[in-house]
């Protein structure tokens, strides 16, 4: 008798927990066809024959260069704001993504961009910059964006600064839904 009430209840709890745990799951890609990836092999090239074929390959080699440099894009400026680094009390401790920490490493902790991410440190006043990895949380002090390790720092600044104005750009934001 206890055992179809039970049941009930199991059932109506497993539907409630498939309605609001799947909301929240993202739908897979779709696989990569056949055609996806022949369109990404690289072509080969005819050898010309005569001087007509080479006249015709250079201009259509020319057109190409044209269409390739209209279609690429410079990375948008993610941020803006002001850089620090680690202490080093923090040499060999795990970040937030499960890595040691490493001062001699270029990595990076902010926020809200998932580990992984190559971001483009570039420091406002002299232009230098510098390309980090994403490992770690923070910083968790008012008006700093990003907090890069001792050594990606020194590439686009001196420690004795302690803080710099500095512009983020995503490198590979193709691989993250970042606009969501």
């Amino acid at each position: 008798m206890c055992l179809t009430p039970c049941f009930r209840l199991l059932l109506i709890v497993s539907l409630l927990f498939l309605s609001f745990g799947c909301s929240n799951v993202n739908a897979p890609k779709p696989a990569r066809t056949t055609s996806d990836f022949e369109k990404s092999r690289p072509k080969t090239k005819k050898i010309p024959d005569k001087e007509s074929d080479v006249s015709m390959s250079k201009t259509r080699l020319k057109s190409h260069q044209k269409a390739a440099a209209a279609t690429v894009l410079e990375p948008t400026i993610y941020e803006t704001g002001k850089a620090s680094f680690y202490a080093d009390k923090f040499q060999s401790r795990r970040t937030a993504s499960g890595e040691l920490f490493d001062q001699h490493a270029q990595t990076a902790a902010h926020r809200r961009l998932p580990f992984g991410t190559k971001v483009k440190v570039t420091n406002k006043r002299n232009k230098k910059s510098v390309i980090v990895t994403i490992n770690d949380r923070g910083p968790f002090v008012e008006g700093r964006i990003i907090d890069l390790s001792r050594s990606a720092f020194r590439r686009i600044s001196n420690t004795r600064h302690g803080t710099l104005d500095v512009e983020l750009q995503i490198i590979d934001q193709d691989d993250f839904s970042l606009n969501e």
